[in-house]
């Protein structure tokens, strides 16, 4: 491992998810993210959450321009998803997901 590489897991490491019930719950959502927008922000983000979703599920998350059929993870600003039929959540449960 380089150092750089060591040193990102060192800021923002992810490990599987051993909890089986959990992680099926969870990959369900992770198996698809939707992106909206394309400026450096959003594509960052989206980089972050298929590293997380690739250490933590161990899987490939599918990336789609258009919106996929439910359940997915929705990726964009505010102002370019408010007004587009999506339902937002907001709120944490007691295991610290929306």
């Amino acid at each position: 491992m380089s150092n750089r590489n060591h040193l990102y897991d060192c800021w923002l490491g992810f490990e599987n998810l051993l909890n089986p019930p959990l992680k099926e719950e969870y990959m369900k959502y992770c198996k698809n993210i939707y992106i909206r927008g394309s400026n450096d922000i959003v594509l960052a983000a989206m980089n972050e959450l298929k590293l997380a979703i690739k250490k933590i599920f161990n899987i490939e998350a599918d990336i789609y321009r258009r919106r996929p059929e439910a359940p997915y993870v929705l990726v964009g600003r505010l102002e370019d998803v408010a007004n587009k039929g999506h339902v937002l959540q907001s709120g944490l449960k007691a295991e610290g997901f929306c």
